[in-house]
């Protein structure tokens, strides 16, 4: 008996849904541990990448993931800053209509 608008049985969408919420609870810990930092990065960034572009937002992903970097050895977030900037002014110029209105918050 399914009810309501997004209740769902499919195996799926429990599994991405399951995948999802163990991601947000185990990917913080592996950062935590000197060991597996450099696999939760890339886990991380990859995982809130797919929830991001699903979500169509760009200024918290983004933020988000300049804080993720801060875990690595290198100072990514120096090297990656003209990737960051150039995403910050796409949404400005997407939301003042400068470029096209692609839905991006």
């Amino acid at each position: 008996m399914n009810a309501g608008a997004y209740r769902t049985s499919d195996p799926l969408l429990l599994l991405a849904s399951n995948t999802s919420y163990l991601a947000e609870l185990v990917l913080p810990w592996l950062l935590l541990i000197p060991r597996t930092r450099s696999i939760a990065i890339v886990a991380t960034v990859s995982f809130l990448a797919m929830v991001e572009a699903g979500a169509r937002e760009v200024f918290f992903g983004v933020l988000f993931v300049n804080l993720i970097l801060l875990f690595s050895k290198k100072n990514l977030n120096r090297l990656l800053l003209p990737v960051s900037l150039l995403l910050y002014l796409v949404s400005v110029a997407s939301q003042t209509g400068i470029l096209p209105d692609w839905g991006l918050n």
